[in-house]
């Protein structure tokens, strides 16, 4: 059930979009900030009782695409990993949202969005973090089919040190001054992921060290190994 309402929820916002990319291609030139024009009204997402309207379709389709992001998000969530299937659609959701997270980039860059007038969950570090957070997510769908594939010890460590960055930029980019103090808990947990990725990584290295009798470097791993 949850799948299938994540699912049309997803459908609903895209088709939204949609509307939103015709109208822009045929009045965006027009009414784009008329006073003329109806404005979209959004509420922020890290300072809920915080709001701004403006009278832009490109203002309106960022948004959209922030939620469309966070819609894709939550049908990563609900999927059932045990399950080949529901792996691939997790991770397919997952890396979607950072594409609806890139186009949103591309678009709040391109309408020229005041960093004083925009919300804060529209803040540059803010959907930099977001996208971080989701190829995290999407990278951690591919070490746990690596782990349950029985996948070489040296693939399953890069793809583990692979998550592990993600999460560590998403970590570093809350702490920015603007947004660090809204976000700690979230860059802490991060951060905890972070770690959490940073160490399997080397227990797989270890243990292909081990498999080649490398003692030494299974106990003392290079400092290159080292995450950032």
């Amino acid at each position: 059930m949850a799948e299938s309402s994540a699912a049309d929820t997803v459908c609903l916002v895209a088709r939204y979009h949609r509307i939103l990319c015709a109208m822009r291609t045929r009045f965006g030139a027009v009414v784009e900030g008329s006073s003329d024009w109806p404005s979209f009204t959004w509420r922020d997402a890290v300072r809920t009782g915080e709001k701004l309207s403006r009278p832009a379709l490109s203002y309106e389709s960022a948004c959209v695409l922030y939620n469309l992001a966070a819609a894709l998000s939550y049908a990563g969530t609900v999927q059932d990993r045990e399950e080949p299937k529901g792996m691939r659609a997790a991770c397919q959701a997952f890396q979607h949202a950072a594409g609806a997270l890139d186009a949103l980039v591309a678009l709040v860059g391109s309408a020229s969005f005041e960093s004083e007038g925009a919300t804060l969950d529209l803040h540059p570090k803010a959907l930099e973090a977001w996208r971080a957070l989701m190829l995290g997510q999407a990278q951690q769908c591919f070490y746990e089919k690596a782990v349950a594939d029985k996948m070489k010890d040296s693939v399953t460590a890069k793809i583990a040190a692979q998550a592990a960055a993600s999460f560590q930029l998403g970590s570093a980019a809350l702490r920015h001054k603007a947004l660090r103090p809204h976000l700690e808990k979230w860059a802490a947990a991060l951060e905890g992921q972070a770690a959490l990725f940073g160490a399997w990584a080397e227990r797989h290295r270890a243990a292909e060290h081990e498999a080649g009798y490398e003692y030494g470097a299974q106990v003392f791993p290079e400092p290159s190994l080292n995450l950032p």
